[in-house]
């Protein structure tokens, strides 16, 4: 780790001489991010913390471009990815301070074109907040076969189609449902409001933030100093990524453009933005219902924050407004988790132990549970299913949206996939609501399903039989009965043989498909209630 160690101690010896940490809390945060990187020549991160409008630790570790052998820097531009949504939003906020625009404003006033139909205002707070209702353009690209990240797509291509959609999940103002969609938006209206493009713009504003080495880039293609991003197949691989939608992620920013920011926050002085924008910045909305998001900022008690994940690209920032204390972490590898980082820097400056994640295996051994016990359908409060069927004497675990797999019984109440026996199931019976069943994986928090007694007897598994469509997507689907509970659904692009695990349900794509008076009623963790009406 030679070349590793190197890079990371020219940014430490320069902070040590400042004497802002403690030479014990220093040691903590350096091993910490040390431990990120193992290897020799590896993708890595960079971490930086501001107390009380001071810099009081900067490092680096890992590669920015493995086949050149680049250390990570200070020059290193990442992509922050959604923690970037709290620079549009605060363009908004510089805009309506010049009187060009208002927070009650209805977005229809700049772009007259989108939904033409929707008679409640849609407000340009509803989309900085997240509750607009507009579904979010990934899912929706998802629905339309197109895998975003591989194509060359531009945020005109995004409002193309966003322009085509008739209906929203909810009415304006009523939920919070996290969309992407609501941040390129604001992007256009910035644009009619000033006259010129989005990124010119934010260039403007970061330049005179003296973030020079921060912007949104809207060319994939030529981003000076870009971090590449890396996951792990056996060996480090460079993450494709191919997008050139700016807005509601694409900022690339280096750690001190963005520990400057910070600083600025906490002493709430810059010489380009005023006082009371900056602090508007950092609070929610007060003529909004909505308390946990404000202007590209998520809320918990005695705290603001951001995650920030775009392929391989990882970004926390985390500001703890009752110590004066910023943390932010930048990553370029997937298999590093930006806000568990954050969480762990947070726990070395303050001494906290956050509570400990669910565990990722079972922690006792319960009473044998045979396969006739556990047989049948359980599922979760948000509709998730587990199946468990027996063929030809092999237990076999169906799920939503994936291929069953065999399992094979490992001691007591626990069995686990006879191809991956990490992946464990531990069956438990609840007194007052019967038997669950608690999924357990290595790389994330475990999850428990309730079994329920579903019945299938005399159900028409035909009636779902025949070809949807929607005008919004210009997409089209047909639904056709194979056997027992499973189906084909066949899209224009692809055909998906899936499970259905509940009369008049089915699960394609990530999206849960309710028949509703006939139509099929698409819904995902972004998008609700999309209709494809039967031919």
């Amino acid at each position: 780790m030679k070349h590793i160690l190197t890079s990371l101690l020219i940014g430490l010896t320069i902070l040590s001489q400042a004497q802002l940490l403690d030479p014990k809390t220093k040691d903590e945060l350096d091993e910490l991010i040390q431990s990120q990187v193992q290897d020799t020549l590896a993708p890595g991160l960079a971490i930086g913390i501001v107390k009380d409008g001071k810099i009081i630790y900067e490092a680096y570790s890992g590669y920015a471009d493995l086949k050149n052998s680049t250390p990570l820097d200070g020059t290193s531009r990442f992509n922050y990815a959604s923690s970037g949504k709290q620079f549009t939003a605060l363009a908004i906020l510089t805009l309506i301070e010049k009187g060009d625009l208002k927070l009650d404003d209805d977005i229809r006033k700049y772009l007259p074109e989108f939904y033409p139909d929707v008679e409640e205002k849609i407000e340009i707070q509803h989309l900085i907040t997240h509750t607009s209702g507009i579904r979010d353009i990934y899912h929706l690209w998802n629905l339309q076969g197109i895998t975003w990240w591989e194509e060359s797509l531009s945020n005109d291509d995004a409002l193309k189609l966003l322009s085509k959609q008739e209906e929203l999940s909810f009415k304006p103002g009523k939920l919070y449902l996290y969309s992407n969609s609501n941040y390129l938006i604001l992007t256009e209206i910035i644009k009619q409001v000033t006259g010129i493009s989005f990124d010119s713009f934010m260039r403007n504003l970061f330049n005179n933030l003296g973030m020079s080495d921060t912007a949104f880039e809207p060319n994939h293609e030529d981003i000076p100093k870009r971090v590449l991003p890396y996951g792990y197949w056996k060996r480090y691989r460079m993450y494709e990524w191919n997008a050139d939608l700016i807005g509601d992620g694409a900022l690339f920013t280096s750690l001190p453009n963005q520990l400057r920011w910070e600083a600025m926050l906490q002493n709430e002085k810059s010489d380009f933005l005023s006082k009371k924008s900056i602090k508007q910045s950092q609070k929610t909305i007060a003529s909004s219902s909505i308390t946990n998001y404000g202007y590209g900022l998520e809320f918990e008690e005695g705290k603001s924050f951001h995650h920030g994940s775009t392929g391989a690209y990882g970004a926390t920032f985390a500001r703890y407004s009752n110590e004066n204390l910023s943390i932010v972490v930048m990553t370029n590898y997937s298999n590093i988790i930006a806000s568990m980082i954050t969480d762990k820097c947070y726990e070395i400056l303050s001494g906290t132990t956050f509570p400990a994640p669910s565990p990722r295996k079972p922690q006792t051994i319960g009473n044998f549970v045979s396969v006739e016990e556990l047989l049948g359908t359980y599922k979760t409060s948000g509709g998730y299913y587990y199946r468990f069927v027996e063929r030809s004497d092999t237990l076999f675990l169906e799920r939503t949206n994936r291929e069953p797999v065999a399992l094979e019984h490992e001691k007591g109440n626990i069995y686990h996939e006879i191809n991956d026996p990490d992946f464990q199931q531990q069956f438990t019976i609840d007194p007052e609501v019967g038997m669950q069943v608690t999924a357990y994986y290595p790389t994330h928090d475990s999850y428990t399903l309730t079994k329920h007694d579903i019945s299938w007897e005399d159900y028409d598994y035909a009636k779902l039989n025949g070809k949807y469509y929607s005008d919004e997507l210009n997409v089209n689907f047909e639904v056709k009965h194979v056997s027992g509970e499973t189906y084909n659904i066949i899209f224009d692009y692809k055909t998906y043989t899936i499970q259905a695990f509940e009369p008049n349900i089915l699960w394609v794509k990530g999206f849960k498909a309710d028949v509703v008076n006939g139509a099929f009623m698409l819904s995902s963790s972004r998008n609700l209630n999309m209709r494809f009406k039967k031919k």
